[in-house]
């Protein structure tokens, strides 16, 4: 791990940013208070389902958009389950760069852009990555990635306001690898 960040804070019953100078790969995140809240969250990444794969294979690096919402992200990574792009029939997921995605993902047709014209898949909905004990399945850990406020450089996570309990001393590990 290059970037590692460990801290305190309490909470407050509201929505939190906490600044640690980068987005997060990872964040174990815990209520010292209580010890009955364990969040391990990967905010710098969102997934995207996808079928349907088209012939014109999404690979990594590629910026993909959203046909109706016009969305837009840098694709991390892909992984296929099922199926193949040349027989326009892959199903898998994308792992999406979190501090690249700009609009808002439905269930739709995708494009790599710049290919426009071109139906390469058809994806749902960003998803989040993460596990959190009181619920035991992953679900939305309530951590999200913090781009800093305007003009700022100070990047980390947002904590939502469900996790964030009032006067509960909470403490954290955040990992960065690039």
């Amino acid at each position: 791990m290059r970037n590692v960040k460990t801290g305190f804070f309490y909470g407050t019953g509201a929505a939190l940013n906490i600044e640690c100078g980068f987005i997060p790969d990872a964040v174990i995140l815990w209520n010292h208070t209580d010890g009955d809240v364990i969040n391990f969250a990967m905010p710098s990444i969102r997934t995207m389902a996808f079928t349907s794969g088209g012939t014109s294979e999404i690979k990594a690096g590629h910026t993909i958009k959203g046909a109706t919402s016009l969305a837009t992200a840098k694709v991390k990574q892909v992984l296929t389950d099922t199926g193949t792009w040349a027989g326009g029939d892959a199903a898998g997921t994308l792992i999406l760069e979190s501090d690249t995605i700009v609009g808002t993902f439905t269930s739709e047709a995708i494009y790599i852009e710049g290919e426009s014209g071109l139906d390469d898949a058809t994806g749902a909905a960003v998803g989040t990555i993460g596990v959190d004990s009181d619920t035991e399945v992953a679900a939305d850990t309530g951590v999200t990635p913090y781009t800093g406020s305007a003009g700022s450089n100070s990047k980390g996570f947002t904590l939502a306001s469900g996790v964030s309990e009032d006067a509960k001393l909470f403490a954290y590990v955040a990992f960065r690898d690039h």
